[in-house]
């Protein structure tokens, strides 16, 4: 059983916030508090490795709850007290997302409360989908003719539409995490779109009101995240990611999967230089005779770069089909993948273009753990959790909030 565990002492007065991450490889579980500067200080971090050969939460449940129990237990034992709720990084496997409109009748002019009802639609509309809305951004508006609308506040008009990008996950997948989390004793306050909370967490204010794309380059799953106005505007998934680097070294080099794992992060370096053919790399044979070989540190990138740059041009294949690369859109990459050596002078060369690396920003810790690009999702939902609003999660109105409100209207239909 394999643990990732680090902590902080450091006194706090506010209640903490507790993040679990369902990752591709590993659940990990992160406690921290937002403070008012918008700084983040950590507490704990946790990560434990899936069990039994998983390749995600979904292929054993009954394996998935123990981990999580087993990380739960280490997180409350270092708090000292219970936990009973936290928030959930959802992967991108998990979740999908539409853009869809909403159309509603106004009395002469717009208020706030027609923006609420317009959400309390949209979130109809899913919900009789059969799916659990996670994000609704709001794009833009129409007022009679008049479109491309981004505030319609004290407008006067009769019809109003409402135009949203919408992240949700599918009721089975919903169900099963729930069944998680419940079996577990724990309530969850929100399930946030991974991509998105990596944005949160990497992306200046400047990059969320400006076009960027921000892409979470995991272990076996790569999601991109597009931002503009502030609003998330786009989302997919690839299933690549930096396990398939890994696979190739454990082939290549006929050593175990975690050792090909160390090799590819100590060793390894996405850009050939002159002293990678003349430096070996010790590599233990996975064999019975486990005898120690010297490889050259040149094949070894050799079967690296071979494979990044295939991953990164499937990624760019996918930006090129949303027009991305033919706009000046910014570029942002984060994940564990983008912290292989040489990997941002591989990728600027894959997509023509200059990028910046993604690190969790305001982190209040100078232990490199927490300032690794792996941590950007678990720090993102931590901002999303003190400003759900602003990452197209806030569905209260009012009147009580769109999930009671629509409860009662579905009572009422039934």
């Amino acid at each position: 059983m394999r643990w990732l565990s680090f902590s902080t002492d450091r006194r706090f007065h506010k209640t903490p916030c507790y993040v679990i991450d369902f990752g591709a490889s590993k659940i990990a579980m992160l406690s921290a508090f937002l403070d008012e500067t918008g700084g983040i200080t950590p507490l704990t971090y946790r990560a434990m490795a899936l069990k039994g050969g998983q390749t995600s939460v979904l292929s054993n449940l009954h394996l998935s709850e123990g981990t999580l129990l087993n990380l739960l237990q280490a997180t409350e034992e270092s708090a000292g007290k219970s936990i009973n709720s936290v928030y959930v990084a959802v992967p991108g496997h998990f979740y999908a997302g539409q853009t869809m409109s909403v159309e509603i009748t106004i009395d002469t002019v717009v208020l706030e409360k027609d923006l609420h009802e317009a959400k309390e639609e949209a979130y109809k509309a899913l919900v009789k989908q059969g799916v659990h809305p996670m994000h609704i951004f709001n794009l833009s508006y129409e007022l009679d003719d008049v479109a491309n609308i981004d505030n319609p506040l004290g407008l006067y008009g009769e019809t109003l539409v409402a135009h949203f990008y919408t992240i949700y996950m599918e009721d089975n997948r919903y169900r099963t995490l729930k069944a998680l989390t419940d079996r577990c004793h724990l309530k969850v306050e929100a399930y946030v779109a991974s991509s998105v909370a990596s944005a949160a967490s990497t992306l200046t204010e400047q990059e969320l009101e400006l076009e960027t794309c921000l892409i979470d380059i995991g272990a076996s799953k790569s999601e991109i995240a597009i931002f503009n106005n502030g609003r998330c505007v786009d989302t997919h998934c690839f299933p690549v990611g930096g396990h398939l680097i890994t696979k190739d070294l454990a082939y290549g080099l006929n050593v175990g999967f975690q050792q090909a794992e160390r090799i590819k992060n100590l060793y390894s370096n996405a850009v050939n230089t002159r002293n990678s053919e003349f430096t070996k790399v010790p590599i233990t044979t996975d064999d019975r005779s486990n005898q120690i070989q010297e490889m050259k540190q040149s094949f070894i990138n050799s079967i690296v770069i071979a494979r990044l740059k295939e991953i990164l041009s499937i990624l760019r294949g996918g930006l090129a089909k949303r027009d991305i690369l033919s706009r000046p859109s910014r570029l942002v990459i984060t994940g564990g993948t983008a912290q292989l050596n040489g990997f941002k002078e591989l990728a600027n060369l894959v997509f023509g273009r200059p990028l910046r690396i993604g690190i969790p920003e305001n982190i209040n810790a100078e232990e490199e753990h927490y300032l690794s690009t792996s941590m950007a999702p678990v720090f993102g939902v931590i901002k999303y959790a003190s400003s759900p609003g602003r990452y197209g999660g806030d569905f209260k109105t009012r009147e009580g909030g769109i999930v009671k409100r629509f409860k009662e209207w579905l009572n009422e239909v039934i």
